[in-house]
């Protein structure tokens, strides 16, 4: 026999001893890898939490800003009141009362229209269910005022979109 075709046994402790040294190898690497993942994690989830946190800020600021621009669109609606009041104590004249109360009225009506919700319904318009709420009704005899809008009880405002507060009106319908 030819020696290099003659196997040597190899020594069991030996070969053993080198599966121990790659398993702890594997196993150092497999840790390592562990606390990397672990580590990317916890500044993940601290990064979410910032983030959280910054946005909690911002929308409390915003609403903040948003109660801001709300109130000073009625603080002008309450100057103009409070000079209608001063002058109806040292005047008599009914008529500047009255047309003092009609432009704080449209300056109501400018600021609740400014913060996104204009006024609508007008007599003479066509019905719509997603717009108005019929109070009544009253016949007519005319065909081309039925589903139209006889009056406005209270004018509505917004949008289709975004509505605040639909418009309640009487509704015109055939007299038959």
């Amino acid at each position: 026999m030819n020696q290099s075709q003659t196997s040597t046994p190899q020594d069991p402790d030996r070969e053993s001893s080198s599966v121990e040294e790659l398993d702890t190898d594997s196993t150092d690497q497999l840790q390592t890898r562990i606390d990397q993942a672990e580590n990317q994690w916890r500044r993940a989830a601290a990064d979410l939490d910032n983030l959280q946190k910054r946005f909690q800020r911002e929308v409390s600021r915003e609403r903040t800003a948003e109660r801001e621009r709300v109130a000073l669109q009625w603080l002008a609606m309450l100057d103009d009141l409070e000079r209608v009041m001063a002058y109806t104590e040292h005047s008599e004249h009914s008529a500047a009362l009255v047309d003092g109360v009609e432009a704080i009225i449209n300056n109501a009506i400018a600021s609740v229209s400014a913060l996104g919700y204009p006024r609508f319904a007008t007599v003479g318009d066509q019905f719509d269910t997603g717009l108005h709420q019929v109070i009544t009704t009253v016949p007519v005899d005319d065909d081309h005022q039925v589903n139209t809008i006889a009056a406005v009880v209270k004018a509505g405002y917004g949008t289709r979109d975004n509505l605040l507060r639909p418009a309640s009106v009487v509704v015109a319908t055939d007299a038959d």
